[in-house]
């Protein structure tokens, strides 16, 4: 037999010329098949959501390495989440540098408030102790880049949308923490930073402070945040 499953699709040998084929992105890509398989099969709809497909007993095999590469590509297509781009003014580079923590706990207290009841999130967070920063927004891994973010693990068609959601929440407060860094007097930048975390949060700023002076105990100052370089 040639039944086979894995976590977005699976298929069940019913007779030697034919199968049962489900996949998560079927019912939306279903009337596209016709046009990407090879000919001499016929095809039909079940109530369960998946398809019956009757071919000779030699292309069986053929059919369903067509119907894996199809979706596996749809897979691909839909699990790359666009860039939301951010600009660092030249002149807010320098007090960056020296506030890349207090930059990135703002950004993941923002996330965990804008993300309370989303289900795909746990309810912790922790700075990624590296030379390049990062956070782990539990179960997600998120990167700053020069001027995009991105979760870079996991990745897969499930999670795209709550990915989508975090890259353009990030952007976001990217972009307003460092206007308000730009606008504010010099030495009260990071007061500028905790200040719009709090707008957007109603946690205190000195609440925001302790969280985030707790979670950088023995966390390195990522030297090459990649913010400061471009």
């Amino acid at each position: 037999m040639l039944d086979q499953t894995s976590a977005n699709w699976g298929f069940k040998q019913l007779t030697k010329n034919s199968i049962v084929f489900y996949h998560t992105s079927l019912a939306k890509y279903k009337h596209q098949i016709k046009y990407y398989l090879s000919s001499g099969y016929r095809l039909k709809e079940n109530i369960d959501g998946s398809i019956t497909i009757a071919a000779s007993s030699s292309f069986i095999k053929t059919i369903i390495q067509e119907m894996i590469i199809f979706f596996d590509q749809i897979d691909k297509n839909i699990s790359e989440t666009p860039n939301y781009y951010y600009t660092v003014p030249s002149q807010v580079k320098p007090i960056l540098k020296g506030l890349p923590l207090a930059f990135e706990g703002c950004i993941a207290i923002i996330l965990m408030s804008d993300m309370q009841n989303s289900s795909w999130i746990n309810r912790d967070w922790q700075f990624i102790n590296s030379g390049i920063g990062g956070l782990f927004i539990d179960p997600l891994t998120l990167l700053f880049y020069t001027n995009y973010s991105k979760i870079i693990h996991p990745i897969n068609a499930r999670n795209f949308y709550i990915r989508d959601k975090i890259e353009r929440t990030t952007a976001t407060a990217v972009r307003k923490i460092l206007q308000r860094v730009g606008e504010a007097q010099p030495g009260y930048e990071g007061l500028a930073m905790l200040s719009y975390a709090e707008e957007k949060t109603s946690i205190s700023r000195q609440e925001i402070a302790d969280i985030i002076n707790q979670k950088s105990n023995q966390i390195q100052n990522p030297k090459y945040f990649p913010l400061l370089y471009f």
